[in-house]
């Protein structure tokens, strides 16, 4: 279920199947018996489980564009990076992780350059670093006749 959204959406984050949610949820129950935590421990960790979570899933990038030349970025994962997994199947499998992908070659080899491309729409279509759409299919459609 949570890969028929091409275009992901903060609804998508927790667009599973009823099974696979429980399954999810399961793991932290079990962690907290083998590990005891207090309660605001597990709360931290759900919550921002939770905005990672909704942020992969945006459809839109909000990261400022000066993340782009920090460490920061070869590490951790960017809304676009997570867009590219949802609009191609393959590749870009780490939700929160960057340095997974690229360890194991599964990262989109277009990644940088869709980035690029969005953080620069950002700032030619809006006149300012605030958001911007990160629309798959127009990237998808723009791929296939750059391919024809």
């Amino acid at each position: 279920m949570h890969h028929k959204s091409t275009n992901p959406s903060p609804w998508t984050s927790y667009s599973f199947h009823f099974l696979e949610a429980w399954t999810e949820g399961l793991v932290l129950l079990v962690i907290v018996v083998i590990l005891p935590m207090h309660a605001l421990a597990i709360g931290l960790f759900v919550l921002i489980g939770f905005i990672i979570n909704v942020y992969g899933h945006l459809g839109y990038e909000i990261a400022p564009k000066w993340l782009r030349h920090t460490v920061l970025f070869q590490i951790s994962n960017t809304s676009v990076h997570h867009n590219l997994h949802h609009s191609k199947f393959t590749g870009n499998y780490g939700l929160y992780f960057r340095f997974w992908d690229r360890v194991m070659g599964t990262e989109n080899p277009n990644y940088v350059k869709e980035y690029d491309r969005v953080q620069q729409n950002r700032v030619n279509k809006k006149g300012s670093d605030i958001s911007l759409y990160v629309d798959a299919n127009q990237t998808n459609k723009q791929s296939l006749a750059a391919n024809s």
